[in-house]
């Protein structure tokens, strides 16, 4: 059909290579999610599955909840053993990974699970083996293997166990769930992660004691994180089978104060899979409430819960935001004119943005007499110069804020502060450089050297700084009134407590002059450094409508959740400059060129700052 759809002109040969390959991402989508006739083995298929591994089995059946990407089934073998049958077929691959995939997207710390159908066997069958050896009690392997060249099987013999979904509290005493506990921890110190903990894969011997029915989803070399998520999980499911109290009672003797106090920032819902989720919603208890219960029982207070999941309220926001302003810089390029960006490159003043990047880095020294100015305790200004580089290589390498503030606690302690006043340097100065901002933002408007005519769909909207003083009079307004707040006081309280030695600058008049004369020349620097990457571009603006743009760009990426004001600080400045009169071409060329010499170059000499520091015993 290809070759005659060609040969009558219908269609020339790329085109027909673009209809199979959107034939064939049309059918493995459809394979994909609902698998292949061949996928899963009828029942007569698997009795001869058996048969190729050498086991002789009847009354076969399927099991009829089955995990994703794997066919189970129940034998009986000539012995009278009771057989679970693991059937990895020709889907099994697909299942997992997309299921995996899934996970890993969702929670953190989880990886997508790779390998194929003899793969998975292999590693199930090497961790059942490792366990046992070990001592932990695992449900003994019978056979594995490739059945007829195309499925890889597993076998197991269940020993005619009990699930413990299936028992009753009164069948459930106190020394199994110790036993089960037990086994756990006998697991997780061999560094092996069950990978999921319910009642199904929790199963009672005839002779009453407890053991793992299914090693097919463990890891090797698990994370702190994942063991405290079993050990959560396993709480969950022991008290919707015997209680709260119990099962509380027998964690806490089993993992004591501190396994318990390690456990309970993992005690929530996120660490459960939609089974259990569901049976917790039956009872009369909520997770918070087992956790309230169990942090009672250890006598420890109720800890702040891990963030499990990857996807939350703010991760959507920043993605939004992003796209946003990614549609926004686009557009901007796509009006400009890709052609025209570069020509405007190309016939750039060199000389001046040369300039610009000799310029750019003094800002740090500004920056680094105002950090000074903010420590109480005596500091040498070098040092502190090229700890203001190293937060620009942390800021670009790990977009972090935690990463910039944990970057200058460290610093600080290692000069003498206690971890308090160390946090106090930090909120001095950024709290000193964000009124040093507004200050320059409402006295360039109000004394009418600058203003921006933005533009609407009906007219232009001059910015004259009422915005900023109105937003001013709210934020003191707020915080009187937070004040007034016997709760929130108290609140202000507890979360400053241990910063007076560090707030204790600001009875300095010669450090408050330091920190606000270091603030404003960084600022000014800064400003200088646009005016001269817009001159590069044949462009020119008074010093006031520059400081107008800069002051205003900054505080508005600083409020985005976006590291570093990526893509929002750009966008920034081409509309600003735009409001000034600035063509739309050179405008963005010099949003580009500002953020280059300001923001993605510095990484490189503060790379060389960080490994002084290091070397230094700075950080």
């Amino acid at each position: 059909g290809a070759i005659a759809t060609v040969a009558l002109g219908v269609a020339l040969p790329i085109g027909v290579i673009a209809g199979l390959a959107a034939g064939l991402a049309a059918a493995s989508l459809v394979h994909v999610l609902l698998g292949s006739p061949g996928g899963r083995l009828t029942l007569e298929q698997i009795q001869a599955a058996l048969g190729d591994l050498g086991i002789e089995a009847t009354d076969v059946a399927h099991v009829p909840l089955e995990p994703s990407g794997v066919a189970l089934a129940r034998a009986s073998a000539s012995d009278g053993r009771s057989l679970l049958v693991k059937v990895y077929g020709r889907d099994a691959w697909d299942g997992q990974l997309l299921a995996s995939t899934w996970s890993s997207l969702w929670n953190r710390g989880e990886t997508p699970r790779l390998g194929g159908r003899l793969q998975r066997v292999e590693h199930e069958s090497f961790v059942s083996l490792f366990a046992d050896r070990e001592g932990v009690s695992v449900l003994p392997l019978v056979a594995s293997g490739m059945a007829g060249g195309r499925d890889a099987v597993l076998v197991i013999d269940t020993q005619a166990c009990s699930t413990l979904a299936s028992l009753a509290p009164e069948d459930v005493d106190d020394g199994l769930i110790a036993d089960m506990w037990r086994q756990l921890g006998r697991l997780h110190r061999l560094g092996i992660a069950l990978g999921a903990v319910d009642a199904d894969r929790l199963v009672v011997r005839p002779d009453g004691s407890a053991a793992f029915a299914d090693l097919g989803q463990a890891t090797i070399a698990a994370p702190l994180a994942v063991t405290l998520s079993e050990r959560a999980q396993l709480l969950v499911v022991t008290a919707l089978v015997v209680g709260r109290e119990r099962a509380v009672s027998v964690a806490t003797d089993e993992l004591g104060t501190d396994g318990m106090a390690e456990t309970l920032p993992y005690l929530q819902p996120a660490v459960l899979d939609r089974a259990t989720r569901h049976a917790v919603r039956d009872q009369d208890w909520s997770v918070d409430d087992l956790r309230e219960l169990a942090a009672h029982g250890a006598g420890v207070d109720e800890p702040k819960l891990e963030q499990l999941h990857r996807v939350t309220i703010g991760s959507i926001a920043m993605v939004v935001i992003i796209a946003l302003v990614a549609y926004a810089i686009i557009s901007a390029v796509a009006n400009v004119g890709l052609d025209t960006l570069i020509a405007e490159f190309e016939k750039a003043d060199l000389i001046w943005i040369g300039l610009a990047l000799m310029l750019a880095p003094s800002a740090g020294v500004a920056q680094a007499f105002a950090t000074v100015g903010a420590c109480i305790r005596p500091v040498r200004l070098g040092p502190v110069i090229l700890l203001q580089y190293g937060i620009q290589f942390i800021g670009l390498a790990v977009p972090s804020s935690a990463a910039r503030i944990a970057l200058e606690i460290r610093f600080f302690q290692r000069v003498g502060l206690s971890a308090p006043g160390a946090v106090a340097v930090g909120v001095i100065d950024s709290v000193c450089g964000f009124v040093v901002q507004i200050l320059l933002i409402v006295g360039v408007t109000l004394s009418g050297l600058a203003s921006l005519n933005l533009p609407t769909k009906s007219s232009s909207h001059t910015f004259d700084g009422t915005i900023i003083l109105v937003g001013v009079v709210v934020v003191v307004l707020l915080a009187v009134g937070a004040l007034a707040v016997p709760r929130s006081r108290a609140f202000l309280r507890e979360k400053t407590a241990g910063v007076g030695e560090g707030l204790r600058v600001l009875r300095s008049p010669a450090k408050v002059f330091m920190i606000f004369t270091g603030n404003l020349a960084a600022q000014i620097l800064l400003t200088m450094v646009l005016g001269l990457c817009l001159r590069a571009f044949g462009q020119h603006l008074s010093f006031a409508e520059l400081i107008l743009v800069n002051m205003l760009v900054i505080l508005f990426a600083g409020f985005m959740p976006v590291p570093g004001g990526m893509g929002v600080a750009e966008a920034g400045y081409t509309a600003g400059l735009v409001a000034l009169g600035v063509p739309h071409a050179a405008a963005l060329s010099t949003a580009m060129a500002y953020r280059l010499v300001t923001y993605y170059l510095p990484p490189i000499w503060g790379a060389v700052a960080m490994r002084w520091l290091r070397r230094h015993s700075y950080v």
